[in-house]
């Protein structure tokens, strides 16, 4: 092992000066050619826009409260009888932070003079 990984360093970055001069197809082309697994890392702009995730429903605009319409990544594993995606359109109902704060406290056994002293001491935010 010791002498398989004596190189390391040197051969990674002989890798990288080689992947700097060539374009992403080139790479690919090249990986195939040698029968190596690869794919392309992309940037989220990128993935946002990428045609396979878009006909899969895996980018969707969704209606934000306080937003409007937010471009997302969707739950990209599939079920042919559980609904487990966001549609289109659709509002997840993410909740608010603080949104629930009162009532899990309430449901600890603090009364709601003890909530409005923590929120005035600024102990939670709601």
């Amino acid at each position: 092992m010791e002498r398989r990984s004596s190189q390391l360093i040197y051969l990674n970055n002989e890798f990288a000066k080689w992947t700097k001069s060539k374009t992403v197809e080139e790479i690919t082309a090249f990986c195939d050619e040698m029968a190596v697994p690869c794919g392309e890392v992309k940037s989220v702009v990128e993935l946002l826009s990428d045609p396979q995730l878009l006909v899969r429903n895996m980018v969707v605009d969704i209606e934000h409260p306080k937003l409007g319409s937010v471009k997302t990544f969707n739950n990209p594993i599939k079920f042919s009888e559980i609904k487990a995606e966001v549609q289109p359109g659709e509002n997840p109902l993410d909740p608010q932070i603080g949104e629930h704060t009162a009532a899990v406290l309430e449901n600890l056994g603090y009364s709601k003079e003890d909530i409005e002293k923590f929120k005035k001491d600024n102990v939670i935010w709601m």
